[in-house]
């Protein structure tokens, strides 16, 4: 498990996320957008529309099908939510 930070643009909010490294990214950034719908009492799951993850440390877009493990994400990192 990693702890990293993900801010959300949109919403102009972060989080502090803790996050198996070992899943497939397309399901975190799944399991995020949940979260953040739920806890901002917001629809933001549009079927037109695909969020990705932003490593802000590395500057690079996560490969959606890799882990965070494989994407080179550590805990302390910081990812944008996009």
């Amino acid at each position: 498990m990693i702890v990293v930070e993900v801010k959300f643009p949109i919403l102009d909010t972060s989080y502090d996320f803790k996050l198996d490294e070992d899943t497939p990214v397309s399901l975190i950034t799944d399991d995020m957008i949940a979260v953040i719908s739920q806890k901002e009492h917001k629809k933001l799951k549009d079927s037109d529309f695909e969020f990705m993850l932003f490593n802000s440390s590395t500057q690079t877009v996560l490969t959606s099908g890799c882990s965070l493990y494989e994407n080179g994400v550590k805990s302390g990192d910081s990812l944008i939510l996009i």
